[in-house]
């Protein structure tokens, strides 16, 4: 039995809901409003709709007993970035966690059918970009002021280690208030020029998949999703990066992908693949 985490009327999870039944899988649907701890349930398997507010706590208290989360939240290329891309755009389907990328290699139909191009580059710009995320949101935890005391280290450090550079600072476009971040050599905003880039430096922002599209090297947190392409070598090999894009493209799916079960059947794998690991 599956277990829901989500108001009926949800897209994402209804489409979810749809893929199961297409499956011949059993689910029920559960409040996730009103979820305290002591509400665990028998479920072989939970899904969650991202991990604001309750969803946080449903992952944990599940995780803590062994059951796997599906969490589905925005996803990363060609992906849905507000309500008016929903039915068009990619969802991510993860596994435990946000940011969640397979561990194993897959096919690259999925990422061949975006046209999203990967390329290489002959020689690096002069500007470093370390880029903020929206405080608060639950694929960091940062607060305000956190993210400031991170963007000004990262600024003095990457000053440190490239003194002939451009250290700019990126606030979050959709952020509605500025930071009073200092040290940097200037503000980015719009689209980036990714020529002029030397490299990038941010958390675990989706923003460091554009970069890698690009050739650009990224330093991030442990906890980003390419965090495991390793280092800047690694980062710019054409071969490793078409490889982690052909993972990344079974991370996501669309709301039509999910109704037909295809999301389903991949996920499942991979939750046996991630019990068959752990024994």
């Amino acid at each position: 039995m599956i277990g829901l985490y989500a108001l009926e009327e949800n897209i994402e999870m209804a489409a979810f809901a749809d893929g199961l039944r297409a499956a011949s899988l059993r689910y029920k649907y559960r409040n996730h409003n009103v979820f305290t701890p002591d509400q665990v349930e028998d479920f072989d398997i939970v899904v969650v709709t991202g991990l604001r507010d309750k969803g946080m706590v449903i992952k944990d208290c599940y995780q803590a007993i062994g059951v796997p989360v599906i969490v589905i939240d925005y996803g990363y290329m060609r992906r849905v970035s507000g309500v008016a891309d929903f039915y068009t755009g990619h969802w991510q389907v993860g596994l435990n966690r946000l940011n969640w990328v397979p561990a194993f290699s897959c096919p690259a139909d999925r990422f061949d059918a975006l046209g999203v191009p990967i390329r290489n580059r002959t020689k690096r710009g002069n500007t470093i970009l370390v880029c903020g995320q929206y405080s608060g949101d639950p694929s960091h935890g940062m607060t305000d002021q956190q993210m400031i005391d991170w963007a000004e280290n990262q600024i003095k450090t990457a000053k440190q280690n490239h003194p002939d550079a451009q250290v700019l600072w990126r606030p979050h476009p959709k952020m509605d208030r500025a930071f009073d971040v200092h040290g940097h050599d200037g503000i980015s905003a719009g689209e980036i020029n990714w020529d002029g880039v030397h490299s990038l430096v941010c958390i675990n922002s989706n923003i460091g998949h554009e970069a890698l599209l690009n050739g650009v090297p990224v330093s991030c947190r442990d906890d980003a999703p390419y965090a495991s392409l390793i280092d800047a070598q690694t980062q710019t090999q054409y071969d490793r990066r078409v490889e982690y894009f052909n993972r990344l493209a079974y991370a996501q799916w669309t709301l039509e992908e999910m109704r037909s079960g295809k999301a389903i059947e991949f996920i499942l794998t991979a939750i046996r693949n991630d019990q068959c690991q752990k024994l």
